[in-house]
């Protein structure tokens, strides 16, 4: 298959409603976020999602990531306690990851978990795209599963070109992944760009509030 290639800062209107076309029927995308790049594809479309996880080479026990547009659109596929409503605002767009259980409308978007995975990245290309694409895409960090992550534009295209629909490059990225947590209970399943202490020094600020 032919790859799109695109640096973001050449994306125009219509090259944007195109590729937000093509993921609407299937396409599978590499896009820069916030921390590293993201294989991304349509939440809602099961063969879209199985092809991402075949490229990526990701077992089907290992659980995606969703990302978000912003909070309302979150809030509308998951339940948010206060305590998480709380830390989105907080630290949202950005390198956080919350997981919840899903709404009525969200238990479309379970795979075989009972929880989904949540963030609204601080990216205004990624954002830009979710905008235009009006729904959420289930994601993984743009590398093979359990190999290193890729932010060099060379490797990606070495690694994906003729695997996906399209490849956008460039942004600047954090040298983290993000920070994946549940709050009922409390548990730090991977500590990224936010720290474990951070969240517990925010939540104790705000005690008053639970």
């Amino acid at each position: 298959m032919k790859t799109r290639i695109f640096k973001i800062e050449e994306v125009t209107k219509e090259i944007m409603l195109q590729a937000v076309n093509d993921l609407k029927n299937g396409a599978v995308i590499i896009a820069p976020t916030d921390t590293v790049y993201g294989i991304m594809a349509d939440a809602l479309n099961p063969q879209a999602v199985k092809r991402m996880c075949e490229i990526k080479q990701k077992p089907s026990d290992v659980p995606l990531q969703y990302l978000a547009s912003d909070i309302k659109y979150a809030k509308r596929i998951a339940l948010f306690s206060p305590k998480a409503t709380l830390l989105a605002e907080k630290y949202w767009p950005g390198p956080l990851t919350i997981i919840v259980p899903p709404s009525k409308e969200g238990k479309k978007y379970l795979r075989g978990f009972d929880t989904l995975g949540i963030r609204v990245p601080k990216n205004d290309f990624i954002a830009n795209l979710l905008n235009a694409f009006g729904g959420v895409a289930a994601a993984s960090s743009a590398n093979l599963h359990s190999k290193p992550v890729i932010n060099s534009q060379e490797e990606l295209i070495k690694e994906f070109n003729g695997k996906v629909d399209y490849i956008f490059t460039g942004g600047q990225f954090s040298s983290e992944s993000s920070t994946v947590l549940s709050l009922e209970p409390f548990k730090i399943f991977r500590e990224g760009g936010i720290k474990e202490k951070d969240v517990l020094n925010f939540f104790a600020e705000n005690a008053n509030i639970f």
